[in-house]
């Protein structure tokens, strides 16, 4: 059975237990407490939520230089940024423009970065521009029919 190099690096530096354990951590296994592989899993996701954090540095100091507000967003990404993507996630189904506006938002910090040395949007623009794109994305949406939502003449006809 092939592993990957995760796996394999995992064993050889962490006392895993081999088995399934449900949806436990840790396990005792003759008598010497061990982690499950469910423990691994959690070590490999929270390891990517610190490289997707460290990742978002170059957008944190297109905003702003201050060493404070750099670090405690990207905390703040480390512990909340595989939250925000579920909620945005279920919130695709409902509100289908939703990904246009996060694509124009996408579009505009890009934009704000590439641009930088050049223009200087303040904080209090930025903030507003952002909320303005993601509401108007969202009123777009609850306005118009969509092609996940079902008109009242369709559910009538059936």
């Amino acid at each position: 059975k092939a592993e990957g190099w995760f796996i394999q690096l995992g064993k050889k530096v962490l006392p895993i237990a081999k088995g399934d354990f449900g949806d436990r951590f840790r396990a005792r296994v003759n008598g010497r407490l061990m982690l499950t592989q469910l423990s691994l899993a959690l070590i490999a996701i929270e390891l990517t939520d610190i490289v997707f954090a460290f990742d978002s540095v170059p957008a944190v100091l297109a905003v702003t230089t201050d060493p404070f507000l750099v670090i405690t967003s990207n905390v703040f990404a480390i512990l909340g940024l595989r939250s925000l993507y579920f909620v945005l996630a279920s919130m695709m189904n409902r509100f289908h423009y939703l990904q246009v506006a996060l694509a124009v938002l996408l579009i505009l910090i890009g934009a704000k970065l590439f641009l930088s040395e050049h223009w200087h949007l303040s904080n209090v623009a930025s903030l507003l521009a952002v909320l303005g794109i993601v509401s108007a994305g969202i009123v777009a949406s609850l306005l118009a029919p969509g092609k996940n939502q079902v008109s009242a003449s369709d559910s009538q006809s059936k």
